[in-house]
């Protein structure tokens, strides 16, 4: 039987996003935490790219089925590269942690390449702490409480700082109005292009350029479902070749074309948790020159 909890306001919670602030000491490493009420019947979730990697914790018995592969009671959702459907049975409530890009290794310790579109057991990489936790968050009494678990699991765990020039390369490619070339952003690192690839398989998953991929289809995404533009602004105002071009990365990025994407999503509210904390990502050109 599932716990119920009462989704107390607090000065934790992001306005209209559906997440909930971690405290200050830990914003460099987690975006946010959500808490996803248990649905009455089978909920079907198609989740996007955004960089992050999630720590899931299932409150209840059941658990999200990811393709074939079932997760863990506290399972570990590694950096995506493309669209996944999550299919979560009823009364199946869930707190989650969207670490920040970047923040794997700091956080989790382990090379965030490893867990690239993977789904793995929590306790494989942090050991009994998981366990833990999870008994920690579901005895909570509201969603006050959880952040409050999470937050001193996150302290224990945390290890070192991300370095510093991996904040440096997100930060160019995240910035608004970026359009800085991969080599520039290599020479004003001063770092190879082989450096700058094993610092971000090792911290963020998947390399500097298809971060910047990733950025941009959200850019994209946001402004599609902002309303007042169309699919071909949206394109030239991004930075895309061409309509098509965009087109290209919405089926890579997110399983259908920018029309149907924004139609499906103009009439399901909701259907990502965290919808909004992703809008931050902007555009910058990080293709080689």
């Amino acid at each position: 039987m599932s716990p119920r909890i009462e989704r107390s306001v607090t000065s934790h919670a992001i306005p209209e996003s559906g997440g909930f602030r971690p405290a200050p000491d830990l914003a460099q490493e987690v975006l946010a935490y959500f808490f996803v009420e248990g649905a009455p019947t089978t909920s079907r979730r198609r989740i996007v790219p955004d960089g992050s990697i999630d720590l899931i914790f299932n409150l209840g018995s059941g658990r999200g089925l990811h393709g074939t592969h079932r997760e863990a009671e506290a399972a570990i959702v590694g950096v995506a590269t493309a669209a996944f459907d999550v299919v979560r049975p009823p009364a199946a409530p869930v707190f989650g942690v969207v670490l920040s890009p970047g923040a794997c290794r700091a956080v989790l310790g382990v090379n965030a390449r490893e867990l690239r579109n993977r789904v793995v057991g929590l306790e494989e990489v942090l050991g009994p702490i998981a366990r833990v936790t999870l008994d920690r968050l579901r005895g909570a009494r509201d969603v006050a409480g959880m952040v409050a678990v999470a937050d001193a699991t996150l302290r224990r765990t945390r290890g070192r700082s991300v370095p510093s020039v991996v904040t440096q390369a997100l930060q160019a490619i995240r910035s608004p109005g970026g359009g800085q070339s991969l080599r520039s952003l290599q020479e004003h690192l001063g770092l190879s292009e082989r450096k700058l690839q094993r610092l971000f398989d090792e911290h963020v998953g998947v390399s500097p350029k298809t971060l910047s991929r990733i950025a941009r289809f959200e850019a994209a995404r946001a402004r599609l479902l902002a309303g007042g533009s169309s699919a071909a602004e949206v394109a030239a105002d991004l930075g895309y070749a061409d309509q098509a071009h965009m087109i290209r990365e919405f089926r890579d990025f997110a399983g259908e074309t920018p029309g149907r994407y924004r139609s499906v999503r103009q009439h399901r509210p909701g259907f990502r948790a965290l919808d909004s904390l992703s809008d931050s990502f902007n555009p910058t050109d990080l293709t080689p020159r």
